[in-house]
């Protein structure tokens, strides 16, 4: 069989495997070191768009409170195998409408080009007053987002390819649509001779657009910062991550 199926639902069997480069100590690390911008003890934290949970995972070991949500079910299914035995709670919702009380986390992260499936600008904000509605005073917001250069840098035309001994593979083909700000990657996924196809559709914006959303928005930018560092971030920039605080 030979079918189309929504984003995640296939990948998530494969996804830790997909994403084995990436270093999820770094974020850990990352976002750690980012929580000192904040004027509150960061404690409880909302990790939007968790995926199958390695950052929870590696945050968790800095001995912060977590909760972790996702869209994708299948994704979350992983993430509670994996967390099983620590004290994360996971729960299915979508970033637009955060199902949580006011003032109710000390820190919010979007994280891994999260931010990027939200198509429309207005979606963008309508999430920026969310996060707004559940950070305590004080609270700190980061999310990040691969830039217009880091798309066309990295995958103009990628290709990759894996395959592996238990009868799970994968065929991958990433484009860069410039004209309409659109990073596109096309999945074959191969899972015990069934054969699965995920398309997934990413908005690339650029730096001012999300500069000014937040401006719009009640939270106050703290810096926009260079693929893990604090240096200013640029349109040279591959990545940048964005760091906001809750206004009192």
């Amino acid at each position: 069989m030979d079918r189309n199926v929504p984003i995640y639902s296939a990948l998530a069997q494969i996804y830790d495997r997909v994403m084995a480069h990436v270093d999820y100590h770094l974020w850990a690390q990352y976002v750690h070191k980012a929580f000192s911008m904040s004027r509150r003890k960061v404690q409880k934290i909302l990790d939007v768009s968790c995926g199958t949970g390695k950052l929870a995972a590696e945050l968790y070991r800095y001995e912060y409170e977590i909760v972790g949500m996702d869209l994708s079910f299948a994704m979350l299914l992983q993430a509670q195998r994996r967390c099983r035995e620590r004290g994360i709670y996971f729960l299915q919702g979508d970033a637009r409408k955060l199902p949580f009380r006011e003032n109710g986390f000390d820190a919010v992260l979007f994280m891994y080009d999260s931010l990027n499936y939200l198509y429309q600008a207005e979606d963008v904000l309508t999430f920026f007053y969310e996060v707004y509605h559940i950070l305590a005073p004080n609270g700190i917001f980061i999310f990040d987002v691969v830039t217009p250069f880091g798309c066309q840098e990295h995958f103009p035309n990628y290709r990759e390819e894996n395959n592996w001994q238990d009868g799970k593979g994968y065929r991958r083909h990433a484009y860069y649509d410039a004209a309409a700000k659109i990073q596109h990657n096309e999945f074959e996924i191969y899972i015990n001779g069934e054969t699965y196809r995920e398309h997934h559709r990413q908005r690339i914006y650029e730096i001012r657009q999300l500069i000014e959303l937040i401006g719009m928005s009640p939270l106050d930018l703290l810096g926009v910062f260079d693929n893990f560092t604090f240096r200013p971030g640029s349109d040279e920039s591959e990545r940048v991550h964005f760091v906001c605080r809750k206004k009192k």
